[in-house]
């Protein structure tokens, strides 16, 4: 007979088994009776109520037969248990893992008409930075906003605002209409007024846009002054560039 995990209750329930021990000293001549009797070809009557009283009394000493048989079969039933149930569980755990690893990706800037998975990152028109929460196809309808449906988009960062251009990036002198100016490009303002020595930096690249009236393409950088001489009443932190020539 093979063994097939029968006699194991297992995954349904926990097999129970006799805790054994070593035979003591005690027992050895019990021991060595039963032993001797189920040697013997018959048994009287007397002899066979020995054998069960024997039996009994060595219990918790013998591994019979049964209780290995019992044994193998809790074995043989975890592993099949662990070869068709929990080995493709865990394979396909895996797998939707991989899935999800992979698609924790940016796809750029997001736009209508594309596929996208569970975990992919895109920014909006805002430039504001979104993850997917589930597969879609993109449409005006479901596309990523703080104010729209929340469904097939999370907010996961804002765009921060733009830094201050450095101002050793590229002074190129006083502001001119005519000067096709990038952005980092620092100026003085028109050398007239109150403005005339503030140096101003490009926040975008612009022509004609005056620094003094045009906020939104040039940044004023403050405690700069731009000039031939050293602003009246200068007080501490005020950075003074001088122009010569």
């Amino acid at each position: 007979m093979a063994i097939t995990g029968s006699r194991s209750l297992f995954p349904n329930g926990v097999d129970q088994f006799v805790e054994l021990f070593d035979l003591p000293y005690n027992k050895i001549q019990a021991a060595n009776k039963l032993n001797s009797l189920r040697a013997q070809q018959t048994l009287t009557n007397a002899e066979q109520e020995e054998v069960i009283s024997l039996t009994a009394e060595l219990n918790e000493y013998m591994m019979t037969p049964e209780r290995l048989n019992k044994l193998y079969d809790a074995m043989y039933a975890m592993q099949k248990h662990y070869n068709s149930e929990v080995d493709g569980y865990v394979k396909g755990k895996q797998a939707l893992w991989d899935s999800y690893v992979n698609a924790f990706k940016y796809q750029g800037a997001w736009v209508a008409g594309k596929a996208y998975k569970f975990q992919n990152m895109v920014t909006n028109s805002s430039g504001d930075l979104f993850i997917c929460r589930t597969n879609h196809t993109s449409t005006i309808a479901n596309q990523p906003s703080t104010t729209g449906d929340t469904t097939q988009w999370a907010k996961v960062g804002s765009k921060g605002d733009q830094g201050i251009p450095g101002v050793t990036g590229n002074f190129v002198g006083g502001w001119s209409s005519t000067v096709n100016y990038v952005l980092g490009d620092s100026v003085y303002g028109v050398n007239t007024g109150a403005n005339g020595g503030v140096l101003y930096i490009a926040k975008r690249a612009n022509v004609g846009k005056n620094p003094t009236t045009n906020r939104d393409d040039w940044l004023l950088y403050t405690n700069h002054y731009v000039g031939s001489t050293a602003p009246v009443g200068a007080g501490p932190g005020m950075h003074f560039i001088r122009v010569t020539g």
